[in-house]
């Protein structure tokens, strides 16, 4: 594996639940696995992201909305 070192560290940041930092390592890594990992870990990040208080109204709307259609 080309990016071994970079793979690793990535890999011990999303094992650690740091997806942010495991995505800044993992970037511009070539092997596949490195590639799901970079993309989990960014789509992990904004799944998180979503749900701080900071987007508290966001939340409620949307929790508003699915009570109406479940």
């Amino acid at each position: 594996m080309k990016d071994f070192d970079r793979y690793t560290l990535g890999k011990t940041f999303f094992d650690l639940k740091e997806f942010d930092r495991a995505a800044f390592f993992l970037d511009g890594c070539t092997s596949q696995k490195a590639y799901f990992m970079y993309m989990y870990s960014r789509y992990l990040v904004s799944k998180v992201r979503w749900y701080k208080p900071s987007n508290y109204w966001q939340f409620f709307i949307y929790c508003l909305k699915t009570k109406d259609t479940g």
